[in-house]
């Protein structure tokens, strides 16, 4: 086992060396200086939605073609809710009546799930536009109706007498359903009462406030600032960090940073607080279901053992002297004193960085589709663009990240913040990668097994990730693009692999506050980074600015403090490696609907 997972230290040790042999350990004076990569031309923020040229913004019509047809597709939902009702108490007389429950239940989960995706997308596009948020609120009431309404099932088949249900199980009627039945009899023992069931289920609403709070916050509520480059305002919105925590220019990264995070610790407690209750919500629910910790809930869910995790948290940590590694050489190559979290993304010979418009992005993707996965995938490809699956430019009030979510009903939609650097080519790969996945599932399954789980909803998205930089190398001739493509390998190792394994080490309590977890934060900044990172004091709690103060948002007051322990959460969290906030949406793998209440 450790030999499997020590693979992983050893490539990222190998790779390490590899950007040692190619890029020389020099110190690259330009590292520093003014400027920043060649502009393009494009523009990758918006202040107005409808300045965006449409054919890059998603077409959510094939969900539903207007909110006429939500509403519609709304009232069919609470009008087929009713016919569940005659199935309960029924489940264990018949085989052919437990298969119409579960075909009825999954039918209208399935219609269920184009009025949830229509309002979500709408949301994410536009969070602070009050019609979208009503539009999901309401959306989220009728998944906790839908939810209450099914929740007889899973407990009605777990207590059918084993014999009886190995009986049932050999009719043809309940052949489509024996993967959900088997994971129902899997977990019988944290499967509680239907009366109980029903009221965990009643209580998924107001167990999502916490969620609902922070996106309110992040989306609307902040006003986030404005700096300077090249004489220019530029607003620091979480979509587009990436790209000015990349610029050449130090200066323009440490202002981005103090402005971006400086934002978020005026809401420190707020934040914290939301944090606590969805902490909180799923010890509950652990507890209540008969789990020793959320890990085991979460994993039991999917049939994974806990080994699997604690054995990769493990081996990151064994090896962790790899990513120190790439650190020193970073800070080296850089030709810096000290090394700061926003010098964590520059590239490390900014004299042959790239831009790409989303064009040339598309070209090059296309191209690497083509020859990698062949006519069947880059035909998919062609159709989302043709059809406007995909969703490209920052505009102000759109959710930060980038996923990949859709329905069953219609086709994926890939979100995106296009920063037109090679990372946001990349970044285009990989949801692609989730996207097909999606696709093609939909197009071979049925409704109630398409579904996949987070545990393997990565190995599409992150396997083409890695295709496309070996697919770059390989064709490659020009020294500065393949210093540039080994830059964007390593940066994957550190933002996709180590960053979703190092704060398993520090994991808050219920009980967490702005303070517990600001203490907790050197712990993750040094644990993954080993002491190589200083912990800039400037990036810290931030005093609040008026907004009438006519201030220059890049230039707020600050504390002046030399102590770790007032660092913003939000850092930890976030500044590890921002271009890996892609928060892709997966059915979960139990339950006749995917937005249960261990779901949300």
């Amino acid at each position: 086992m450790n030999g499997v997972m020590r693979a992983t230290g050893g490539f990222g040790t190998l790779l390490c060396l590899s950007v040692t042999a190619v890029l020389g350990l020099a110190p690259t004076p330009t590292a520093a200086a003014e400027g920043q990569p060649e502009a393009t031309g494009e523009t990758l923020y918006f202040e107005s939605r409808g300045d965006i040229p449409l054919e890059h913004r998603w077409d959510v019509a094939a969900i539903l073609p207007g909110r006429d047809a939500w509403e519609a597709a709304r009232k069919d939902v609470e009008a087929a809710l009713p016919g569940l009702d005659e199935y309960r108490g029924h489940l264990g007389e018949s085989a052919e009546t437990l298969a119409a429950a579960l075909g009825t239940a999954f039918d209208i989960a399935r219609a269920f799930e184009d009025v949830y995706v229509y309002a979500g997308q709408s949301l994410h596009a536009q969070i602070g536009d009050a019609d979208a948020q009503g539009l999901f609120a309401t959306a989220q009431a009728l998944a906790g109706r839908l939810q209450e309404a099914s929740a007889f099932i899973d407990p009605e088949i777990a207590r059918i007498p084993p014999d009886t249900l190995a009986g049932f199980l050999e009719h043809a009627a309940l052949k489509p359903y024996l993967h959900y039945i088997d994971n129902v009899v899997r977990t019988r023992e944290h499967i509680l009462t239907p009366e109980i069931e029903q009221v965990l289920a009643g209580a998924s609403l107001p167990g999502a406030a916490h969620a609902a709070a922070a996106q309110s916050l992040e989306g609307s509520d902040i006003e986030w600032p404005t700096i300077q480059v090249d004489g220019e305002d530029v607003k620091v919105v979480p979509g587009q960090y990436t790209r000015l925590v990349t610029e050449a220019n130090r200066e323009v990264r440490r202002e981005a940073s103090l402005a971006l995070f400086g934002a978020y610790t005026r809401f420190a407690n707020t934040f914290a607080g939301t944090l606590r209750g969805s902490i909180q919500r799923d010890v509950w629910l652990a507890r209540t279901r008969g789990y020793e910790t959320t890990l085991d809930m979460a994993l039991d869910s999917t049939n994974v053992p806990r080994s699997v995790v604690d054995t990769l948290v493990g081996t990151v940590h064994d090896n962790i002297d790899a990513i120190q590694g790439y650190g020193k050489l970073r800070q080296k190559m850089l030709g810096l004193d000290e090394l700061h979290i926003y010098d964590m993304y520059v590239n490390l010979l900014p004299e042959v960085d790239r831009t790409y418009t989303y064009d040339e992005g598309w070209a090059l993707a296309m191209e690497f589709w083509k020859e990698t996965f062949g006519a069947e995938y880059a035909a998919v490809a062609e159709r989302a663009r043709r059809e406007r699956w995909v969703d490209v430019y920052t505009n102000e009030g759109k959710r930060p990240g980038a996923y990949s979510w859709g329905t069953y009903n219609s086709h994926p939609y890939l979100f995106l913040n296009w920063n037109g650097k090679l990372d946001g080519v990349s970044t285009l790969v990989h949801e692609m990668g989730h996207s097909i996945h999606s696709y093609l599932a939909a197009e071979n399954q049925p409704y109630h097994e398409h579904g996949y789980s987070l545990f393997v909803a990565e190995v599409a998205s992150v396997s083409s990730e890695s295709l496309f930089l070996e697919w770059m190398l390989a064709r490659s001739e020009d020294l500065a693009e393949r210093k540039l493509l080994l830059n964007q390998a390593m940066d994957n190792i550190t933002g996709t692999f180590v960053r979703q394994v190092v704060p398993r080490a520090a994991q808050p309590r219920a009980a967490i506050s702005f303070s517990s977890f600001t203490r907790a934060g050197p712990v993750l900044v040094h644990s993954s980074s080993h002491s190589i990172v200083s912990l800039d004091s400037s990036v810290q709690r931030t005093r609040p600015v008026a907004a009438t103060d006519g201030v220059s948002r890049s230039s707020l007051s600050r504390t002046s403090t030399s102590s770790p322990g007032s660092m913003d959460p939000m850092s930890n969290m976030r500044m590890w490696a921002p271009s890996r906030d892609r928060r892709v949406i997966a059915p979960r793998a139990i339950g006749p609907w995917p937005f249960s209440s261990q779901a949300m």
